[in-house]
């Protein structure tokens, strides 16, 4: 049989625990930790062991030993299996089996508390206590916010206001006293392309049409505007995003459907066009009723100032100031 060594491990030194926190040291008695460490940081020779042992006496409030009541090693890794037969070594320490369960607990709890050594640029180490929170998924989270806060460090949440409707509602296609340069509309949610033909223009000699056109009715929608005299010249997507700030995915017949466009045909006149000022593609998220987003508002007031701006088909509870919204 090997005989045990009866050699003792040397007792770690208490300058490796300066800056080395117990949960009942006060704020106070820690702050008198580092204030006496700067001190003697301030001298140009580097700390001695002697100095490091000296101000552990005179600022900790606990010994090497008690840090060290329950045995075992500082933890490299923050996470830590430990077997059964880790705990069947402990019954040579005669602990009785009711309180087994009660130190393995108060054990795991420990090793929440992981100690970090650091060295300084002297070349002197350093022991702090790292406190790991273990976050509780079935829990609320709490962050303590300071009082003197600046409005710009959160986001304030209005309470919820019902916007207006200010869309005028018109029957049989009634295109009576409209017309303007500046036009957004969105027929094709409501009819077809033939159907569309058969309505009259009315309402726009020359100017922009902005109009809302699915995939599949590009090719007609193209030819119906050509054959009025308007030309295409640019599009602007808008590209969907989920509650989960994901693309969206609906069913097409290629390629699933993930974006909106919005088509440019143009009929020359005068106008007074501000160029480069928008992106021509956006991401939102998708709205409740098939509602446009309105950053589209805002793009066409950037592009075509100070207009009177004309929507026909527009959403029955989406409005927009300085626009005069035609729903049918």
């Amino acid at each position: 049989m090997s005989r045990k060594s009866s050699r003792r491990k040397p007792k770690p030194s208490t300058s490796w625990y300066v800056g080395y926190t117990e949960d009942s040291e006060s704020v106070e008695m820690i702050m008198k930790k580092f204030e006496e460490l700067e001190k003697l940081q301030q001298q140009d020779q580097p700390l001695t062991e002697q100095q490091l042992e000296h101000l552990f006496i005179q600022t900790s409030t606990f010994t090497v030993e008690s840090a060290n009541t329950v045995e075992h090693d500082f933890f490299e890794e923050y996470d830590c299996v430990v077997d059964d037969d880790f705990w069947e070594s402990m019954s040579n320490r005669k602990i009785k089996k009711d309180q087994r369960e009660q130190l393995k607990e108060q054990l795991i709890q420990r090793y929440r508390d992981v100690p970090v050594r650091v060295k300084d640029q002297q070349g002197n180490f350093f022991v702090f206590k790292k406190r790991i929170r273990i976050p509780n998924d079935d829990q609320p989270t709490y962050f303590r916010v300071p009082p003197d806060v600046s409005r710009a460090w959160v986001k304030h949440i209005q309470p919820f206001k019902s916007p207006a409707v200010s869309a005028e509602r018109r029957e049989k296609y009634d295109f009576s006293g409209l017309h303007s340069h500046c036009i957004l509309m969105n027929p094709f949610q409501h009819l077809t392309v033939e159907q569309f033909a058969e309505l009259p223009f009315t309402y726009i000699d020359f100017g922009i049409i902005f109009i809302w056109i699915d995939k599949p009715d590009v090719p007609k929608a193209f030819k119906l505007f050509e054959a009025r005299g308007f030309k295409y010249v640019e599009n602007f997507c808008w590209i969907k995003l989920t509650m989960d700030n994901k693309i969206k995915r609906d069913e097409g017949q290629y390629f699933q459907k993930s974006k909106e466009t919005l088509y440019i045909f143009r009929k020359e006149g005068k106008l007074e066009l501000r160029h480069q000022r928008s992106a021509d593609c956006e991401f939102e998220f998708v709205k409740p009723d098939n509602q446009k987003p309105q950053f589209v508002y805002e793009m066409i007031e950037t592009l075509l100032p100070d207009q009177a701006y004309l929507e026909l088909w527009a959403h029955p509870k989406q409005s927009r100031s300085n626009w005069k919204q035609i729903t049918f």
